[in-house]
Order: C-alpha cells, then structure tokens, then sequence
C-alpha cells in the first residue's frame, strides 16, 4: 500500500517505485515509513476505543440507575451528572483528537524532511565521488542537489531551535517553520 502511494505521490508507476527501493536500497526507509503510519493509526485506534468505552460505561450507569428505581429527582440528578461528564469527556476526546491529528501532519512533514535530507546527503556523497571535491566542476544540477541539501538542513535547524514550550504547546515560531518546511516539500515535489 505504501509503495502505491509513493507511486501516486511522485507520479510514477508502482513497478518504477520498487525499482528504485531495490536499486537504491531503501527499503529500510520503506519499512520505517510504514512502520511510522501504522504506530499513529494504532494509537488514534485506542484513543477511539477508550471513548467507546467510556459512552458504554456511562450508558450501564445510567441504566442501572434506572433499575434500581431511585427517586425520580435523585435519577434525574444523577442523568444530568452523567450527561454532563459525558459532554466532558467527549470534548477531551475531540481536543485529543484535534492533537492526535495535528501531530500527524507535523510527524508527515517532520518524516518527509528528514527523508528529503538524507536523499540530499546521497547525492552530495555520490557527487563528491563522482566529481571530486571541486565546486567549479559541478554541473548546475549538482549545485543545485546540493543546494536543496543545504536549504532542508537549514530548515531543520529552524525547526529544532525550540520545538516546545514549556506547557508541551508548539511555539509559534516552530510552527511557522513547519509550514515553511511543508512549504518548500510542496514546491520539490517532495
């Protein structure tokens, strides 16, 4: 699945995908990639499943409430007690999900950076090999590798600066860098 999204990503056929997984050995950042999506997917599960459980155990309360046969004003009270921790628990839920959400695309962005850089970093190796160690006998496209290297490593280094604060909120200026790091993905067509 994930090789045919790549596939789409890049606009390539699958088989072209494979080739160069097993061409340039990657299949280790494949298997991290998939790794990553399905360890997210996991604990959004859970997050659900506890919701689940909760609107099921408020639900037995309520109606072992009613089988006990209280009063109808102490039902009522414990109704509306149990409704209202319900609103709050879904709403801790929603901000949860919210996070869970948020997380992901900085968690994609943050992935597809550190993958972009380590392609750039390849090909600097390979062209240092294959050109020396020379700037003047660079072609413009090896500049230009190795420029894009440069920028994505300066954009880490923005990044990283302080990611958090420290009530665990993504700083302001963190968050700005993310979107310029998705940003500059967007126009490689990263």
């Amino acid at each position: 699945m994930e090789v045919y999204s790549m596939a789409r990503q890049f606009n390539a056929e699958p088989k072209d995908v494979i080739k160069i997984i097993r061409d340039e050995n990657r299949a280790g950042m494949l298997y991290n990639s998939v790794l990553r999506k399905k360890a997210a997917a996991f604990i959004y599960g859970a997050a659900v499943k506890e919701e689940s459980k909760k609107e099921e155990t408020a639900k037995k309360t309520e109606s072992s409430a009613k089988e006990k046969k209280e009063s109808p004003l102490a039902a009522k009270t414990v109704k509306e007690q149990i409704l209202a921790f319900r609103e709050r628990v879904r709403s801790v839920c929603h901000y949860l999900e919210d996070i869970a959400h948020c997380a992901k695309e900085k968690a994609d962005a943050i992935n597809d950076l550190a993958d972009y850089f380590a392609d750039g970093v390849e090909s600097a190796e390979r062209i240092q090999m294959q050109a020396g160690g020379d700037w003047a006998m660079y072609t413009l496209v090896q500049k230009m590798q190795i420029g894009r290297a440069i920028q994505v490593a300066q954009l880490i280094t923005l990044l990283f600066q302080r990611l958090l604060d420290s009530d665990g909120q993504i700083y302001e200026s963190s968050r700005a860098a993310i979107k310029k790091a998705q940003d500059e993905l967007l126009k490689r067509d990263a």
